[in-house]
């Protein structure tokens, strides 16, 4: 009994676990991902339909929203292993990089610059690679894809 009361106090002590930061990460990045739901067919159609000005709309609106919910996992209380925050740091920095890649996105295609728009594809895959990497290493299955995907 003293054991088991003891453990409860040092675990309270210690803040979140990675379990429940990773549930909470989850629950902020299925909303984003309810949010998203229909939005790359929305783009598709608007690059199909040479509605370029609508399609980069779509990407900054991406942008905003995809940078609100890495704010929202940044504030939650995370556990304090220094593993931890560096694989929630590791998540977090990739996601920025794709969210910062958005706006320069958004202007190749209305400028119609395809050769920058190729180049800011293939960057925006590798980090979507690499995000996915970075959140299932911390079970942040619902974080896996970005706006990129999205």
């Amino acid at each position: 009994m003293v054991s088991s009361v003891l453990a409860t106090v040092l675990v309270g002590c210690g803040g979140v676990s990675q379990e429940d930061f990773a549930a909470d990460a989850n629950e902020v990045c299925a909303s984003f991902s309810t949010w998203s739901a229909g939005k790359q067919e929305s783009f598709r159609d608007a690059l199909a339909t040479g509605d370029e000005g609508a399609a980069a709309a779509l990407l900054i609106e991406y942008e905003r929203r995809f940078d609100r919910t890495l704010k929202k996992i940044d504030s939650l209380e995370a556990p304090d292993d220094d593993a931890d925050r560096k694989a929630i740091d590791r998540f977090l920095t990739v996601g920025r990089q794709q969210a910062d890649l958005l706006p320069d996105l958004a202007a190749a295609i209305e400028a119609g610059d395809l050769a920058e728009l190729e180049d800011l594809s293939d960057e925006g895959e590798d980090l979507e690679v690499k995000l996915g990497r970075a959140a299932r290493a911390y079970d942040l299955v619902d974080c896996a894809s970005g706006p990129v995907q999205a």
